[in-house]
């Protein structure tokens, strides 16, 4: 959803960001429903609760298939903020085809010497089979996705080890039985299942260990207690403050406005001035212009050292404090792999690292993202 000014013959045209991500989103196959609900509307479609406060909701876009099933499309207001929120309600059919989310390597194995090993290994072959023609970014994501395929099947071993080893247990424990049959046997039937449940509870605080139960019954605590001292403070201990007067703006001995209708005029006299552009530009100085002007302005400017840093290319000790500062248990990609992965396989990644973040700053190979936010 984007908010922009209306469309018309006295308004400027759309701003070149704007103009690009309708381009974007239109080769992306996706449509504007605002535009196919109220083709005839071009003026104000949201009038806010303040004063003279009015904004407009300019495109809302929707895959076409998204588009044929729309049957509701609303526009309601957002508490306490200047953005919109659009419910609406599709027709899906009966019969809906589904996919399953993907799957993630679980960061808990990294904290083990076995999988860390796999993943260093996997990574020192993987490095053998780089050719020339191959991109570092591709290489990595190549090595990643065969990583994970290598990763999960070894967590589906385990986890068969694991079910087979509780049989075993149970296998054993059954054939001890409730007790010993005759009074000759006691002591030796006290001795085995001493044993076997000596090492049954060995065998628990290893699994535990393995598949990361502590940490999780932990989580659920922690959670537990943020989720209180969240609650304690969205808990109000006195009613909002409300404002009873307003002087008049610009004006030290101006009067004193004591009603809701003054003080609106009053704030709204100030904001317009505040907002108000005191300079006005033909057309074609509106792209530079106001930024040269802008930045004329700026108090705090970067020196010359500090642009020369940031023109610098990447370097090892860069990444390894961006992956110090990364919150561990989070897939920071696509391919579902935890930053465990990453920090654990540094020594061997890092020189490719360094390699592919460096190919993405060098044109015409790379590419900077470009994010588009909605605006009042």
């Amino acid at each position: 959803m984007v908010d922009s000014p209306p469309r018309s013959d006295t308004c400027a045209p759309y701003s070149p960001d704007v103009v690009a991500m309708i381009d974007a989103l239109t080769d992306m196959g996706l449509q504007d429903a605002f535009r196919i609900l109220w083709p005839h509307e071009r003026r104000v479609t949201w009038v806010g609760p303040a004063l003279k406060k009015r904004n407009r909701i300019d495109m809302a876009w929707l895959s076409q298939a998204a588009t044929q099933c729309l049957l509701d499309f609303n526009i309601v207001p957002v508490a306490r903020s200047d953005h919109k929120m659009i419910p609406i309600i599709l027709a899906i059919p009966t019969k809906l085809h589904t996919r399953p989310p993907p799957s993630t390597v679980p960061g808990w194995i990294f904290s083990e010497e076995r999988y860390c090993n796999m993943a260093n290994q996997h990574w020192l072959y993987w490095t053998q089979l780089w050719h020339q023609d191959q991109s570092a970014l591709q290489w990595l994501t190549d090595g990643t996705a065969a990583l994970d395929r290598l990763l999960k099947q070894a967590v589906l071993a385990s986890k068969r080890a694991q079910r087979l080893t509780a049989e075993a247990f149970i296998k054993r424990a059954m054939e001890l039985g409730d007790g010993p049959l005759t009074e000759e046997g006691e002591e030796e039937w006290w001795m085995q299942w001493a044993a076997l449940q000596a090492e049954w509870e060995e065998w628990q605080i290893k699994d535990a260990e393995s598949w990361g139960l502590r940490n999780k019954a932990q989580w659920k605590v922690a959670v537990g207690h943020m989720t209180k001292t969240f609650f304690r403070r969205l808990h109000f201990k006195r009613p909002a403050s409300m404002m009873v007067t307003l002087q008049a703006p610009f004006q030290q001995e101006g009067p004193l406005a004591d009603n809701t209708q003054d003080i609106l005029q009053f704030s709204d006299e100030f904001y317009s001035y505040l907002l108000t552009e005191e300079q006005s530009w033909p057309s074609e100085e509106m792209a530079t212009a106001p930024a040269k002007d802008i930045w004329q302005k700026m108090a705090t400017r970067l020196s010359d050292s500090a642009q020369r840093d940031l023109d610098e290319p990447i370097n090892e000790q860069e990444i390894c404090e961006a992956l110090a500062e990364m919150p561990s248990g989070k897939a920071p990609g696509p391919d579902g792999m935890p930053v465990e992965h990453l920090k654990a396989c540094v020594d061997t990644l890092l020189p490719h690292l360094l390699e592919g973040f460096n190919d993405v700053r060098t044109p015409p190979q790379g590419f900077w993202p470009c994010y588009y936010h909605s605006g009042a």
